[in-house]
């Protein structure tokens, strides 16, 4: 019976630089990430509409669009907050003010996935009355 001879570690170097590297790709927390919003079902959203005006958050809202909400205007870091559809009645009946607290203004954007999937982002101190 022959004996197997046992790799060196030079050949073990040799074949792993051979190989080509792949890299797993991560799914993203929800958040904004190198300009994207990912929302909760990890769907990625590109900026649409900064600085938007509350009429037309409301609009959009009534056309489909979820709200999210940044309370502190971290980008989602500490999470975001995400609307209900009981909160559906109130978000298509008034119209949001955008507040100022500690030096963070609230603002609305509109963020839009490849799917047709809109999101309202209220960022900071916004309260939908």
């Amino acid at each position: 019976m022959k004996k197997q001879s046992k790799a060196t570690m030079s050949d073990l170097v040799s074949d792993a630089k051979s190989l080509p590297a792949t890299q797993k790709r991560r799914r993203l927390s929800p958040g904004i990430h190198d300009g994207l919003l990912v929302g909760k079902d990890g769907v990625a959203h590109t900026l649409s509409l900064k600085d938007m005006a509350p009429g037309d958050a409301v609009d959009h809202v009534k056309s489909g669009a979820r709200v999210v909400f940044d309370e502190c205007g971290c980008g989602g870091t500490c999470g975001f907050v995400y609307a209900t559809p009981t909160d559906l009645p109130t978000l298509t009946s008034k119209t949001p003010v955008l507040k100022t607290h500690k030096g963070l203004t609230g603002s609305l954007s509109l963020w839009r996935a490849q799917n047709g999937d809109t999101i309202v982002l209220a960022e900071g101190p916004v309260k939908w009355l």
